[in-house]
């Protein structure tokens, strides 16, 4: 029987969540129970395909969300209130996102890494260009600054926000760690 898509991206995300991006590899996948025992479709052949399928869905998930905001027609500061909301209940739902979209190594891991990061940028710049700019259309936004200068500004504080929720987040397992070698 060959593995599912859905249960490959399961499992990696799993072993990232609790071991880390550099858990995952190819054996330690094929150890987990959505895995064991069957085979591995044949486009998965190899740990680049593997992180090249995770960013992929990555980046699906990303456009799904974009996509469904767009749709509801609010008004421009309701529509980036969402998307963020969105982005947060997204990277709380699927923290592995966050460690491979940031992961150092990946390009190294990842033949086609850096196509897909670029899409995934490219696709939040537009989207924010367009929100803002409709926003100075309506009077919704009324800040002189250029629509590409806050762009880079969001998506600079975005990170810096993802990166303070990961060290935090890191933090505390460590500390969980700890706590049981003590006792």
């Amino acid at each position: 029987m060959i593995t599912s898509n859905i249960d490959i991206i399961k499992a990696a995300g799993r072993i990232i969540v609790q071991s880390g991006i550099q858990g995952l590899t190819m054996d330690t996948l094929r150890q987990e129970p959505e895995i064991f025992g069957k085979r591995l479709p044949k486009e998965i052949e190899n740990e680049s395909a593997l992180f090249e399928l995770l960013l992929l869905d990555f980046e699906q998930e990303i456009s799904v969300l974009v996509t469904a905001i767009a749709k509801q027609k609010t008004a421009p500061d309701e529509e980036i209130s969402l998307l963020f909301k969105g982005l947060y209940k997204l990277f709380k739902q699927n923290q592995w996102y966050l460690d491979l979209a940031f992961d150092p190594d990946l390009l190294l891991r990842c033949t086609k890494a850096e196509d897909t990061i670029f899409r995934i940028k490219r696709m939040a710049k537009s989207y924010l260009t367009r929100l803002i700019q409709r926003g100075k259309r309506e009077g919704v936004f009324a800040i002189a600054e250029s629509t590409p200068v806050l762009v880079n500004e969001i998506l600079e504080s975005f990170r810096a926000l993802i990166n303070d929720w990961q060290l935090a987040d890191k933090m505390i397992k460590d500390i969980q760690y700890i706590q049981p070698a003590k006792n």
